[in-house]
């Protein structure tokens, strides 16, 4: 059981050595920029040495001029709180979290800060991803899915309603956008059932953190296996007015498909923002592993001193093919989940607030949906809810 925990705990650990590196792996890139001109090397040894000295012997910043770039253009970290309680249920989608590391914008894939030269070539290699003009982002994320059913005080399983349902989720994006035009692919992979610790999540959140019952019937989950998850997404900026640096209003068009065994689907979206400052680029709006990417498509506003307050609303339809919370199992063969059927197409809402400075950002989301289960074969047990919403705190700070 403790072996896919094992293998994602490995990758990760891999994968953010790569990502974030160290000021010696940086160093070959810095010279690079440096060029050819003799007295530069020299230079930048001298200032690693001093900054080394300031720190007391220790590396320099992995992202060498981090801290003179705006939080949208810095390297960065990014949490997600996502939970239903927000709408007072504690079913279907009942919370995660997702911590994610983004890379700085970057003119070209190859002067791209951080990740090890392969990495850098996955990017170079998607198609539609390297194109003048554009500016270029890679990311890593670990998060978790839980979903439960109402009664979570019963051991037993429950007919006519959702199963549990754990996912652990390692996800790797790359993408390339600029103010009009973005274009990204996100690879995920996870373990499902209980190597995903979903049920040790949700009970310490309800003892420690909530003072709410602990969920009863874990052992009915999903069984274990393995998910896979491949992600395209493109926008299409098509509207803009207002003072860029003062009250401004802009709206895209965004198209996303996803194909694997957490979810494979297709929707489109209206996504809109309006506020004081905004930053250039795309907004992003925080969805459950492989719904969407997980990304940050965003340039410095045009004023760089002044915080960024904004509100969003994107607008989407879904057609949805397979979500393994309502499909049940792909590797497996049993009967988990038959005991309710999915809407094949839905409805989504997402409603933000959005405040930034420099160095920090603060988001706040809503989620709504339509009904994404069908009750007309499978009815739900009295109270329960057939839509899906929650609420998503994100914080992100510059490295």
């Amino acid at each position: 059981m403790t072996q896919p925990i094992c293998c994602l705990t490995v990758t990760l650990t891999a994968c953010l050595s790569l990502l974030a590196g160290t000021c010696l792996a940086n160093e070959p890139y810095a010279s690079a920029r440096a060029g050819s001109d003799p007295e530069a090397q020299p230079i930048r040894l001298a200032a690693l040495g001093s900054e080394e000295a300031a720190s007391g012997g220790q590396s320099a910043h992995p992202f060498p001029g981090n801290k003179e770039r705006h939080l949208r253009e810095a390297a960065k970290y990014r949490l997600e709180l996502d939970n239903d309680v927000a709408f007072g249920s504690d079913n279907q989608f009942s919370n995660g979290w997702s911590f994610q590391i983004h890379t700085p914008v970057a003119d070209s894939w190859e002067t791209l800060e951080g990740p090890a030269n392969p990495i850098k070539k996955i990017g170079a290699w998607l198609p539609t991803l390297t194109k003048e003009g554009l500016k270029y982002r890679a990311s890593l994320a670990i998060g978790q899915i839980l979903q439960t059913p109402e009664e979570i005080e019963n051991p037993n399983p429950i007919p006519n309603d959702v199963p549990y349902l754990g996912i652990l989720a390692l996800q790797g994006a790359w993408i390339a956008f600029n103010d009009t035009d973005f274009r990204g692919f996100e690879f995920t992979l996870g373990a499902i059932g209980r190597p995903s610790m979903a049920e040790q999540t949700q009970n310490f959140v309800h003892e420690v953190i909530t003072n709410d019952d602990v969920a009863e019937g874990w052992d009915n989950q999903l069984e274990d296996e393995v998910a896979i998850n491949l992600n395209y997404m493109a926008k299409k900026k098509f509207y803009r007015t207002g003072n860029p640096s003062g009250f401004s209003f802009d709206a895209a068009i965004n198209g996303n498909i996803a194909l694997g065994t957490i979810f494979t689907l297709a929707d489109v979206r209206l996504e809109t923002r309006f506020g004081s400052n905004m930053p250039k680029g795309f907004l992003y709006f925080p969805n459950v592993a492989a719904r969407s990417l997980t990304y940050d498509a965003t340039l410095a506003p045009p004023n760089r001193s002044k915080a960024s307050f904004y509100g969003s609303l994107a607008l989407g339809a879904t057609a949805m093919g397979h979500y393994i919370g309502l499909d049940g199992n792909v590797f497996k063969d049993n009967d988990i989940g038959e005991d309710v059927e999915k809407e094949d197409f839905l409805g989504l809402a997402n409603i933000g607030v959005h405040y930034e400075r420099q160095s920090w950002g603060v988001h706040l989301t809503w989620t709504l949906t339509t009904d994404t289960i069908d009750e007309d074969e499978f009815p739900l047990p009295p109270g329960q809810d057939p839509e899906n919403a929650f609420g998503t705190l994100m914080f992100e700070w510059r490295i």
